[in-house]
């Protein structure tokens, strides 16, 4: 895990080099949430776990695109929120695990994802039709526990993921 400031550009996790390693970005605050214009995209190099997280005090950090060619572990602390925008490409066919308390928000309007999301903690919300791409939605899982889980829309309509 590194840190820092994340500015302007592009953000690359699990390239070639990262080999075994498992590789985790996470936003804390309002001076290293990802700037309107970037992009995250999680390579699928590496035998190693990516993570994407918030951390305390995570000012609702927004990717302009993301593109998910391995699975990925969104681990969003409660009371803070990751989404994507409505502009932004929503891709790839890797799995997505949404963890801890918190809000991830896929709001795009762009979205040819296809790979299985599943909700073992906190809340999925869409913001637009078809925002969850086509792969099946599973609401919690042998992690949950006594953990609430949600499912919500800004939109409303059917979902069509089974």
């Amino acid at each position: 895990t590194a840190t820092g400031y994340v500015g302007a550009g592009a953000i690359t996790l699990n390239t070639g080099a990262t080999g075994s390693s498992n590789t985790t970005i996470v936003f804390n605050n309002a001076s290293n949430t990802v700037k309107s214009g970037n992009s995250i995209t999680v390579a699928n190099e590496g035998t190693g776990v990516t993570t994407i997280a918030t951390g305390s005090g995570a000012v609702l950090p927004s990717m302009r695109a993301l593109t998910l060619n391995k699975s990925v572990t969104f681990d969003i602390l409660a009371g803070t929120a990751l989404r994507t925008e409505a502009a932004a490409a929503f891709a790839g066919s890797g799995n997505i695990l949404k963890t801890g308390g918190g809000r991830l928000a896929l709001n795009s309007t762009i979205a040819t994802y296809t790979g299985n999301i599943t909700v073992s903690q906190g809340e999925l919300n869409w913001g637009a039709s078809g925002a969850l791409g086509n792969g099946t939605i599973t609401i919690n899982d042998s992690n949950t526990g006594s953990t609430n889980t949600n499912l919500s829309s800004q939109v409303g309509g059917t979902l069509a993921n089974s």
